[in-house]
């Protein structure tokens, strides 16, 4: 189901990996672990919440004292490390479902629509600066793109509680500047990502197809046709301050059957690294014309 790794004190580690338990019902699950100080493997039978259908999309540690398992479409298992790495004592998961705005549904319900979605598309839940924040696109694949909204929720520390932080309308990232100066279609975008150091700041995937489908949402294969991809733009929508930039990529540069998640994570980085290089050479350019030394 997912593996997760924790940084212990004095540069040890410790990495878990939830698995399903064979022949058993499902509230039994094996966990293994593996501590860099002991080197070598744990297997433990957790409990897990009772009557829950659960799917790892998504792993993480937290706060350094607890696992996360995340179903994007349900919510989120939460294992305590304490109970992990003492002897004898059975682990136990604790259940957070998500906010009560956001509807669950069962994993065969979504690949049984005429347009199968996967939870990636249009959600995504992280651990940022200590805090577990979830961004949702709500009605992305049921209404129309232009009544689709973006919202960040924020876990309180107890992780009893979402609080809505904020929303934001994609009807508003067609009608940007941005989008108009590169001559974008009204074309729903997918895959948000939160930023890990900007707050209310959310990377999203745009691709430009030829086909979509009723709700605005990007078909790239259907049964008896596939659509022309033709480009995508990697789009950073700050919330706060109402700003919203694309940065173009060819598919040459990066097909959108490999596009996942984890890949725009490593694009935001790359493209945040970008500016910084492109800023420092101006810098250089600027201070060489002006017969002045830059110091690093």
């Amino acid at each position: 189901m997912g593996a997760a790794i924790m940084s212990l004190e004095d540069g040890a580690y410790v990495l878990v990996e939830l698995t399903k338990v064979t022949d058993s019902d499902r509230s039994e699950a094996a966990l293994y672990t593996w501590q860099s100080s002991t080197a070598e493997w744990v297997i433990k039978v957790a409990s897990l919440p009772p009557d829950l259908s659960f799917r790892a999309d998504m792993c993480f540690s937290y706060r350094g004292s607890s696992f996360c398992w995340v179903d994007l479409l349900k919510g989120v298992l939460i294992c305590n490390l304490d109970a992990l790495l003492q002897h004898g004592v059975r682990p136990e998961f604790r259940f957070v479902p998500l906010p009560r705005e956001c509807p669950t549904y069962d994993r065969d319900q979504t690949f049984r629509r005429k347009w199968p979605l996967q939870p990636e598309q249009f959600r995504y839940i992280a651990s940022i600066g200590g805090i577990i924040k979830l961004v949702t696109m709500d009605g992305y694949g049921e209404r129309h793109g232009k009544q689709v909204t973006l919202t960040i929720w924020m876990l309180s520390l107890d992780l009893c509680t979402w609080t809505k932080c904020n929303v934001y309308h994609v009807k508003d990232i067609w009608a940007s500047e941005s989008h108009h100066s590169l001559g974008l279609p009204e074309v729903l975008p997918s895959f948000p990502v939160l930023s890990v150091d900007e707050e209310d700041v959310v990377y999203l995937f745009f691709a430009d197809v030829i086909r979509t489908d009723d709700h605005g949402s990007v078909v790239i294969r259907t049964n008896d046709h596939e659509s022309v991809f033709q480009s995508h733009c990697l789009i950073r929508v700050d919330m706060k301050h109402n700003k919203v930039s694309h940065h173009p990529k060819s598919a040459d540069e990066m097909p959108f059957q490999l596009f996942s998640s984890e890949i725009l994570a490593t694009e935001c980085s790359a493209y945040l690294q970008g500016i910084e290089d492109q800023q420092g050479k101006m810098k250089a350019r600027k201070a060489g014309e002006s017969g002045k030394r830059v110091f690093p």
